[in-house]
């Protein structure tokens, strides 16, 4: 008997272990279900008091408003008036357009600071080297030409233009010393309505478009007091000339309606001016200080203006410029009827 108990204990043991999990799991199941049935219940409950509810009529709760701007006009009425009993009549406001205007007065104005220049580099957006080397190719071709006549009539040209480009070229390194973002274009001609115009020098900023005349007064000039212009001549007499001034005018108009044909709207102004460059240039002014000639062509060109990188609209202005640009070297052949019997025998070269 003691043997059987031995053994019976312990196989109790472990059938009472193994069947505890399942009851306890049996357990879990009867208290979620009572739970769910609590909230059913609990939720039908709710239904029917709400049901009962819906079969009574309701009252209305009116929220109550406390009138705050009666009082404060009675308050302002009893301060500010002799009868507390007459409101005062409180008339709108006129409309925006039928109100008067009244400039404001300004003190202690001052002057609005001027826009700083930016630093950048000069940017040339075509050969600016091509008059300096179309003057050594004319030299070099009056070298090989025997026909006094026409050699006469060459050297009469290279000197010209010696004085043109050399006025030209030092504009040139002004603009090209400039510590600002510019768009540069040098000796560009463009067609318009049948008229070709020569520019000598075109500065495009987001300030404005300066277009500069250098090649005008190469030597002694006079303007009257009436701004009349004249070339004086190594005798000392005066010859009547077209105002190099009026003819800039006209070539920054012609400039204006030049950028409106290539469709670009042009909001920048333009500016022009006729400078003295050249070496040779000598220049009498009377009373009158000549409106659009600059004697001081350094000081004229360091006052571009220019505040911020090249705009969209700069960059198209430029390259617009440069693209219709017709400026061709001159074919003298052409121009004077060069022929072989003109020239030196080649041997001779």
């Amino acid at each position: 008997m003691g043997v059987e108990l031995i053994l019976i204990v312990p196989i109790a043991f472990f059938i009472i272990g193994m069947c505890l999990p399942v009851i306890r799991a049996i357990l879990k199941i009867f208290k979620c279900t009572f739970r769910g049935m609590e909230f059913v219940f609990k939720g039908i409950a709710q239904v029917c008091e709400n049901l009962s509810r819906g079969l009574q009529p309701q009252k209305k709760k009116i929220p109550t408003v406390t009138p705050i701007r009666p009082n404060f006009e009675k308050k302002m009425v009893s301060e500010n008036h002799p009868n507390p009993n007459v409101v005062p009549k409180i008339e709108e406001a006129p409309k925006v357009e039928e109100m008067p205007y009244t400039k404001p007065v300004q003190r202690n104005f001052q002057e609005p600071k001027e826009k700083q220049s930016i630093k950048g580099s000069p940017t040339c957006l075509n050969d600016k080297d091509k008059g300096v080397d179309q003057l050594s190719s004319l030299g070099v071709l009056i070298e090989k030409v025997k026909n006094p006549t026409k050699k006469a009539l060459l050297i009469e040209e290279y000197n010209q233009m010696d004085g043109k480009i050399m006025s030209g070229k030092a504009v040139i390194d002004a603009i090209c010393k400039l510590t600002k973002p510019v768009k540069y274009l040098y000796d560009i001609t463009i067609e318009h309505n049948g008229e070709k115009y020569q520019f000598d020098n075109i500065v495009v900023t987001n300030e404005g478009i300066y277009v500069i005349d250098s090649s005008s007064i190469l030597s002694e000039t006079y303007v009257d007091e009436n701004g009349s212009f004249f070339s004086v001549k190594t005798d000392g007499t005066k010859e009547p000339m077209v105002s190099p001034v009026s003819k800039q005018n006209l070539k920054a108009r012609a400039l204006n309606d030049i950028l409106k044909a290539g469709s670009i709207d042009c909001t920048l102004p333009i500016y022009s001016g006729v400078v003295l460059s050249s070496k040779n240039a000598k220049l009498s002014v009377g009373s009158n200080r000549v409106v659009g000639l600059y004697p001081d062509y350094v000081k004229f060109i360091k006052n571009i203006k220019c505040t911020a990188e090249p705009t969209t609209l700069v960059n198209r202005i430029g390259y617009y410029l440069t693209e219709f640009n017709q400026s061709y070297k001159v074919d003298y052949f052409e121009k004077y009827d060069l022929g072989s019997e003109d020239f030196i025998p080649i041997r001779n070269w």
